[in-house]
């Protein structure tokens, strides 16, 4: 990944200007108003990095605004953020659910399948807890345990799982696992979108980059676009949009619209770093592939979806994750979720229908790359799936 050569400078500045750790934002009464928002407020102003900070409800952020008199580096993040009036009013709840077979985290990312959260355990079995009540599904667990699985993925809807390094897709009339003959393109890795041509998939590196690939089921070719590190896929007004985010550094989000994919170059080719739509360069070229919506720093994605008729977005700002909107350059904050600083490095937000999405949830210091939470968000019911313990707020 091609880094500017003004990178390290800005990130001392950032260093530098900003305050210690601690301090606590002046932030007026919510009022009746933002009421929905009060315990998020509290949370941020506990973790608030500049000092003595006013905030004018409903604008929580806007660049260029000094702090008693003083600009900090790294205060802009190049959007405004404010408060909707008015909450989704969505119903979060955290239910904590273990290894029936022992323990440790899931081996894959968990799938939805036949209305259950279907997570793969070691020693390579399957968990299925239905969506209504989270309760086992032991009947459907038994039909899929009669063997052991490494990694499992959904494609065209059928349940597919890796067992001694050979495919099986399992059919639900028979409720056996058959020989799958159709192309499995991730290697290990699961899958981000899937539609009628494309299945999309990731890798990343971190701050040494990451790509997003479309393997077109139909011709078997696979073409590569910039993603670090890719967090969603969803389809907007008859184009592809790629969202990306890196919790690496100074932090950053971004997102691209993608109007044709078989103008992106074939995975093989050599790539162009000049045309890497994440960053800005003054000798950067465009690339006529890829058109770039937003890119924002010190901002953490960590997914994007369509949900009753608009795109919404898991935010992380100041150590506080939110359900937001995102317009010409406001990032309007429409649910507070946890009140909390729900955090995760790789994750990746899979929709399952207009009002069924689901959010993997890794962490690093707990299970490395491993799943260790896992976000459903059905109707207006959000919850988290906790396999063991979690990361501390």
């Amino acid at each position: 990944m091609l880094v500017p050569k003004t990178f390290f400078p800005l990130l001392l500045l950032w260093w530098l200007g900003c305050p210690a750790f601690g301090q606590k934002i002046i932030v007026p009464t919510a009022g009746p108003q933002y009421g929905d928002f009060a315990q998020m407020l509290d949370h941020i102003k506990k973790r608030s990095l500049f000092p003595d900070e006013t905030i004018t409800l409903p604008v929580l952020h806007q660049d260029g605004v000094l702090v008693n008199g003083r600009q900090y580096a790294g205060s802009n993040i190049g959007a405004k953020i404010r408060l909707a009036e008015k909450s989704l009013g969505l119903r979060p709840r955290v239910v904590q659910l273990r290894n029936p077979f022992g323990g440790g985290y899931p081996l894959a990312y968990s799938v939805i399948y036949q209305k259950c959260v279907v997570a793969l355990f070691e020693p390579g079995s399957f968990a299925c807890f239905r969506l209504d009540g989270l309760t086992r599904d032991e009947q459907l667990e038994r039909q899929l345990n009669s063997r052991k699985f490494t990694n499992q993925w959904l494609i065209v809807g059928q349940l597919i799982g890796l067992s001694g390094g050979q495919h099986y897709a399992f059919d639900q009339a028979s409720r056996t696992w058959r020989p799958y003959r159709e192309p499995v393109p991730f290697g290990e890795a699961p899958k981000l979108f899937e539609d009628d041509r494309y299945l999309v998939y990731a890798d990343c590196q971190g701050e040494f980059g990451g790509n997003a690939y479309f393997f077109d089921k139909k011709k078997h070719t696979t073409r590569r676009i910039d993603a670090t590190c890719a967090a969603a896929v969803w389809q907007e007004q008859g184009q592809y949009r790629l969202l990306a985010s890196l919790s690496h550094m100074m932090s950053r989000m971004s997102c691209a619209a993608i109007p044709n994919v078989e103008a992106l170059p074939l995975a093989s080719a050599s790539r162009n770093p000049q045309q890497e739509w994440q960053y800005t360069f003054a000798n950067s070229v465009p690339n006529p592939a890829v058109v770039p919506v937003f890119n924002y720093h010190s901002l953490l994605a960590f997914g994007g979806f369509r949900w009753q008729g608009q795109t919404l977005y898991y935010i992380n700002w100041r150590n506080s994750t939110f359900l937001a909107t995102i317009t010409r350059g406001i990032i309007t904050v429409v649910d507070p979720l946890f009140n909390n600083g729900l955090y995760t490095h790789n994750p990746i937000t899979t929709s399952y229908g207009p009002e069924l999405v689901l959010t993997n949830l890794d962490f690093y210091g707990l299970g490395g790359k491993r799943e260790v939470a896992a976000l459903v968000l059905q109707g207006r019911q959000l919850t988290k799936i906790a396999w063991g313990e979690q990361p501390r707020d």
